[in-house]
């Protein structure tokens, strides 16, 4: 067997911080610029005053937050199963990158100068159309450059560079917020992005086609179907806890910045730097994750993740009330999340064929990304009917604790040998 190449590893894991980075910043800072000088959060705490913002609604403002994930759930199926059929020179999934990290960035760094609320809105959509169309290409190299048997802990190695990153960008974004502006942070994270992606299009050698495309290519829509069609009842179960637990997901990234400003009356920049304790906590437990896998099996690690996921979401509905409780509850999601988020896509790829993986990442991002256009939009509402942050926790417990007992049904041999 092929050794497992650590190097390799570490620098597609680098490489991919280029698909996250951009959506640490866009839903610490976005959220809260959106609803800042909103009547329901003027001096709710007596403590710091929110920056000037835009003065939505929660569910408006929430409904924004999901327009990304509108946009993913058309364009990343069609970007995943169109970079599997695209051969050039420069590889399979290279082209895509060379389309929309740029259309990306030039987004991410207008969403802060935007001084109304169109020119604002169409920030957002540039950058949540260029990250659609280049992130399930970058997602598939894992599947591309590791055997089966080494991507979770392929896949270890990579959230190890990422959470690193996360933590450099969290630190030291709600600093610059604070200290230098509203615009620092998106800057120093769109040149990060830049750089991260020019380093996988110039270094990463792709594998070779295996053999040439006798017919042309067939429509996404009937590619995915027929992936679907050879194991059907595992690939149902597997998305609809998918949708659950992304849901869940989503409703608590979106509303945690908020709820430490609005709820526990912290600044901006220190809530983004809090963030850190999950990111510490999700490095700590990533390697020993893909170690758990290998002797209890993906799918029973996942969902012991989600188990440790559901705890902290119950225990932020109804007992955090100071900044370093919230901290402690971080970390705990943190090591679930690790548990999860190592061993979730390997265990995706083994459902599927290895000429599929583009086509395996476009399927997940259907239940996971009309999850997240649902579950933020729903809370908006709820939370507003409410006047309580908190109300996002109990829904995303709820969520959480539906997709562990649907994982509990899905059959498919993940241990490694």
């Amino acid at each position: 067997m092929e050794p497992f190449r650590w190097r390799r590893a570490l620098f597609l894991g680098l490489v991919s911080s280029a698909a996250s980075l951009a959506g640490l910043v866009f839903d610490t800072f976005v959220p809260v610029l959106l609803q800042a000088g909103h009547p329901l959060w003027h001096n709710t705490t007596g403590l710091h005053a929110p920056p000037v913002g835009f003065a939505l609604a929660p569910s408006l403002a929430f409904f924004i937050m999901t327009w990304d994930n509108v946009i993913n759930l058309f364009v990343h199926p069609w970007a995943g199963v169109r970079s599997d059929q695209t051969w050039t020179r420069w590889g399979r999934r290279k082209p895509w990158l060379l389309v929309g990290v740029p259309l990306a960035v030039s987004g991410l760094i207008l969403i802060p100068l935007a001084r109304t609320l169109v020119s604002v809105m169409v920030a957002i959509l540039v950058t949540n159309v260029g990250r659609a169309l280049f992130v399930p290409p970058m997602v598939a190299w894992l599947g591309d450059l590791f055997p089966a048997t080494q991507r979770s802990q392929a896949n270890a190695a990579l959230s190890l560079v990422s959470g690193v990153a996360a933590i450099l960008v969290l630190a030291v974004s709600g600093v610059l917020f604070e200290r230098v502006g509203r615009a620092a942070p998106f800057v120093l994270v769109a040149l990060g992005t830049l750089l991260l992606a020019g380093l996988g299009v110039l270094y990463i050698c792709e594998p070779p086609p295996t053999t040439a495309p006798a017919q042309p290519s067939t429509r996404v829509r009937d590619t995915l179907h027929s992936m679907v069609a050879t194991r059907q009842q595992q690939w149902w179960v597997l998305l609809v806890a998918l949708f659950l637990s992304a849901g869940a997901t989503s409703i608590v990234e979106t509303g945690s910045s908020s709820f430490a400003v609005f709820t526990l009356g912290m600044r901006v920049g220190d809530a983004a730097a809090l963030r850190v304790v999950g990111v510490v906590a999700f490095l700590l437990g990533a390697v020993p994750s893909a170690r758990l896998a290998t002797r209890l099996g993906r799918r029973q690690t996942v969902a012991l993740g989600l188990l440790l996921v559901l705890l902290t979401y119950g225990a932020t509905a109804v007992w955090v009330a100071t900044p370093w409780a919230y901290a402690l509850v971080l970390g705990v999601a943190g090591l679930g999340g690790a548990l999860v988020l190592v061993n979730i896509l390997p265990l995706v790829f083994d459902l599927g064929e290895d000429t599929q993986f583009g086509a395996c990442t476009g399927l997940v991002a259907v239940p996971v990304q009309a999850a997240a256009v649902l579950g933020p939009s729903v809370a908006g509402f709820v939370v507003e009917a409410t006047g309580s942050q908190r109300t996002l926790f109990v829904a995303a417990a709820v969520a959480i604790g539906i997709a562990w007992l649907l994982l509990q049904h899905v059959q498919v041999e993940t241990v490694p040998r």
